[in-house]
């Protein structure tokens, strides 16, 4: 039966561990893997990417520079989402290097292909104009043309920032709580029930969610490809919430299915 802790409204499972099954083929392959590797892999991948960003601030100063001048609102904007999504990046950060051990680390290929894949679906169109900056400018240029709104009305702007800054509050608001059980593959450590899991079983999807609307059902061109985008994505983390659902409830039992009725989510 697990207990709540006095001191600490979460909950953590405190009954021993169940019977050790005997893992085979890419079950025996993944838990060979350290748990300090995904630590290691996960700190230097999003610190890297971070730093490879700061680069970009240099537009926004000084305070009194062209860019401001010609367009603070939209330059504001700009500070406030790159400043937002630089965070959301540094909690993952602390995630990885403060998270505690899983009941159970996930094996399951496919629920771990979904996860990852799930994870990074944003990227995808930027890794793709990277490789076609590299590879021919036209190309480069074709597809920049093909992805944004150009120019973009105030009001798609306006309308832009407000889902993504708002996404992302939401976001840091839910890593803020979670970050002591951060993961990208569906694992249980600790049943938050506090902050934005008081109302929201996954804050931190919910906020992507609204983000992510923002950038491709706003800022993109209006087209099949990138609404088709946008509701890949949002299905991809619907599944993603079902495993953890899972996996929180095999570990927390009652005390999970409690948490759930009096809290919202999708599916």
């Amino acid at each position: 039966m697990n207990q709540q802790m006095t001191d600490d409204p979460n909950t953590r499972p405190t009954a021993g561990p169940a019977a050790k099954e005997t893992p085979d083929g890419f079950a025996r392959f993944w838990l060979a893997i350290p748990d300090a590797a995904f630590r290691i892999v996960g700190v230097t991948a999003f610190v890297s990417y971070v730093i490879w960003r700061s680069i970009d601030y240099r537009e926004f100063f000084p305070l009194d520079n062209a860019a401001w001048r010609a367009d603070s609102f939209n330059t504001g904007l700009n500070l406030a989402r790159r400043t937002l999504v630089d965070l959301t990046y540094l909690l993952i950060v602390a995630g990885f290097c403060l998270r505690i051990r899983p009941v159970k680390r996930a094996t399951d290929p496919g629920k771990i292909a979904i996860a990852l894949v799930g994870a990074f679906w944003p990227f995808l169109p930027f890794i793709l104009e990277g490789l076609f900056n590299l590879l021919d400018p036209q190309m480069h240029r074709e597809w920049l043309t093909f992805m944004w709104r150009s120019p973009a009305a105030p009001l798609h702007i306006a309308l832009a920032g407000a889902l993504v800054i708002a996404g992302l509050l939401v976001e840091i608001w839910g890593y803020a709580y979670l970050v002591r059980a951060v993961s990208i593959v569906p694992e249980a450590r600790v049943l938050k029930v506090t902050g934005p899991y008081r109302f929201v079983r996954h804050p931190i999807y919910f906020g992507q969610f609204l983000a992510q609307a923002g950038v491709w059902l706003v800022l993109a061109n209006t087209n099949a490809v990138w609404i088709g985008f946008y509701l890949c994505f949002v299905a991809l983390q619907l599944i993603r919430t079902r495993m953890e659902d899972r996996a929180l409830e095999d570990a927390f039992g009652e005390t999970y299915r409690d948490w759930k009725r009096r809290t919202f989510w999708f599916v």
